[in-house]
């Protein structure tokens, strides 16, 4: 009882924060004021204690939502000034469906769902058992002696679960985002079949893809080159991860910085590697991909690191990084 009360009582207090922090996102002119403004929120999640780590995972989770909000409707002011954001549709802006929607104004373009209620509703059905089936499998293939003993099979194997799962539960919130009137993409959009790490990112998680290309992508471009946009949009994303894991864990060890600045050099060949599959057949093809795979496993021994942190039932094995 007491835990379900500090998480609503931090979830009560990062909404209400938001909310309050409207006047001061107005600030014309003041990116360093309005930036500071969003990070603030992340103090919310510190008001569940330490050892109820998901919790505080969950809750860090709506406050990197409401932070990339705020951001965005900050930029709203700075570009169109005082009278860009209404304060009810700031409101509305701030309520946490469709999931990761953090560039304001888009949610508006909403109409009734004119598919077939009964197709929608098997198709989230199937999501659901997919992801239950996700966390059977983590279950069951713990038992065997190979995951328990040999790091990489367990990784390898849980990765195949976890991209099964994580598409599962894409598909079922899409569906219900479908329902719901908003004609969108999944969150994340089948990518296990990027031919390229910069297509994977595009794929995983697009609409965190989107604010970045707007907010710091886009601005730097235009003043710069792409690959410094690049390289401060995976900066960003490693900075924000390592507070959100740190943040729920209690421990900053830098392993998701390091695996987000992992990506950079990955992301600036994509394109050569994407002309060389494309011009070269099907083998081609099969190499870059197999490349993506291949990079995307490795690298992301650091990001489930922090992901056994916070559901230590993750790995079966014992990890390799202390």
């Amino acid at each position: 009882m007491h835990e379900l009360f500090a998480f609503l009582f931090s979830v009560t207090t990062a909404y209400g924060y938001a909310l309050a922090a409207w006047p001061v996102l107005r600030l014309r002119g003041r990116v360093v004021v309005s930036t500071i403004t969003g990070l603030a929120v992340f103090v919310c999640p510190l008001l569940i204690p330490a050892e109820h780590v998901i919790l505080r995972a969950a809750v860090t989770f709506l406050c990197a939502e409401l932070m990339l909000k705020m951001l965005d409707v900050a930029r709203q002011f700075r570009r169109r000034g005082r009278g860009a954001v209404g304060f009810p549709a700031y409101a509305r802006f701030l309520i946490p469906f469709p999931v990761l929607f953090v560039i304001f104004g888009r949610r508006e373009n909403r109409t009734p769902f004119r598919g077939s209620w009964r197709l929608m509703g098997l198709k989230v059905l199937s999501a659901a058992v997919v992801i239950l089936l996700g966390f059977a499998l983590v279950d069951f293939f713990a038992q065997f002696s190979i995951v328990r003993t040999y790091f990489l099979v367990d990784h390898l194997l849980k990765l195949a679960i976890f991209v099964l799962t994580i598409e599962g539960i894409s598909r079922l919130v899409n569906g219900l985002e479908r329902l719901a009137g908003f004609d969108i993409r999944p969150v994340i959009d089948r990518a296990y079949v990027a031919q390229t790490v910069a297509e994977f990112w595009c794929r995983y998680n697009n609409r965190v893809h989107a604010w970045f290309e707007h907010n710091l992508f886009g601005p730097v471009v235009r003043h710069g080159s792409p690959a410094w946009g690049i390289t401060l949009c995976f900066f960003a994303s490693g900075v924000f991860h390592e507070l959100g894991f740190g943040i729920a864990t209690s421990r900053f060890d830098g392993y998701q910085f390091l695996f987000f600045m992992l990506q950079v050099p990955a992301v600036l060949i994509s394109r050569p590697l994407h002309r060389w599959g494309t011009r070269g057949g099907i083998a081609n093809k099969l190499a870059a991909h197999g490349f993506t795979v291949a990079w995307m496993s490795a690298t992301s021994i650091f990001f489930f690191h922090s992901v056994n942190r916070v559901f230590p039932f993750y790995y079966a094995s014992e990890p390799w990084l202390p």
